[in-house]
């Protein structure tokens, strides 16, 4: 009798395609990546602050490094506070503005609480959320922000993307010993 004939075809595909798939979570568990690549980084953000009328309103969409709490708060205009836990790792903000905006029913929100770090870039997606056409909103000028406080890691740039993977901003924080870059979207406030 031939091995395993006593078993279905289906159950045998069914079977070999479970080995295979959990060989493959083997080899990744294991560290199995490209060669010279260090793994990523994962580190945790916090949405601090949210407000469809921002304190500061540029023209355009922008997106700003903050290195301490004061900055935070002045920039928001709002007492900001962090559990004891946020601020051990004495964290980093990043604020992210959509500009002036012609109505309501534009918002941004962390589309995670981590980002991950790969070869000193961090990875923070937003979703990007802009009212539909038949969408009924205010008619009143907005202007959507977001305040995050980063953990800080081994990263010297950060590229924050919707959720299309569209960059929206590229920002160098303060300890990265580069100038924050001063052109089209990536200007500061």
């Amino acid at each position: 009798m031939p091995y395993m004939s006593f078993i279905s075809q289906p159950f045998q595909r069914t079977a070999l395609l479970a080995t295979a798939i959990a060989a493959i979570c083997l080899a990744t568990a294991s560290g199995c990546r490209a060669p010279g690549r260090k793994p990523a980084e994962i580190l945790s953000l916090q949405m601090v602050y949210r407000s469809s009328c921002c304190r500061l309103c540029p023209e355009k969409p922008s997106a700003v490094w903050l290195s301490t709490i004061q900055q935070a708060r002045s920039a928001t205009g709002r007492p900001i506070s962090l559990p004891a836990s946020k601020t051990a790792g004495n964290p980093g903000f990043v604020l992210i503005c959509m500009g002036r905006q012609p109505t309501g029913g534009y918002s941004i929100l962390p589309a995670t609480s981590t980002f991950y770090v790969q070869d000193g870039v961090a990875m923070l997606d937003l979703i990007w959320q802009k009212p539909g056409p038949n969408t009924y909103v205010t008619l009143a000028l907005t202007c959507p922000c977001l305040l995050l406080a980063l953990e800080k890691g081994s990263y010297n740039t950060i590229r924050v993307r919707d959720q299309n993977g569209m960059t929206r901003f590229v920002i160098r924080p303060a300890w990265s010993g580069r100038t924050p870059p001063v052109s089209g979207k990536e200007k500061p406030f």
